[in-house]
């Protein structure tokens, strides 16, 4: 996963990129950022690029936490 920043002179929101390949086993992630959740879906063994918007902030600082979960519906360790 990378967090790329818009430029903060831009309309373009503050973005969260995630990366998956043919191995990849998270189907899906819970993501924290600051006080706010965001559910996001993925494909099971699938590339592709997700771009996340993230909310937005006064300060343009952003905290993350996340967990990811099978295809079952199961926390993956980290």
């Amino acid at each position: 996963m990378f967090y790329f920043p818009s430029p903060a002179e831009t309309d373009i929101p503050f973005r969260f990129m995630v990366i998956t390949t043919e191995g990849n086993m998270i189907a899906r992630m819970r993501l924290g950022v600051n006080e706010h959740e965001i559910i996001q879906d993925f494909k099971v063994r699938e590339k592709a690029v997700t771009w996340i918007d993230l909310p937005e902030s006064t300060d343009h600082s952003y905290e993350f936490h996340y967990t990811y979960y099978d295809q079952d519906g199961q926390a993956i360790d980290r």
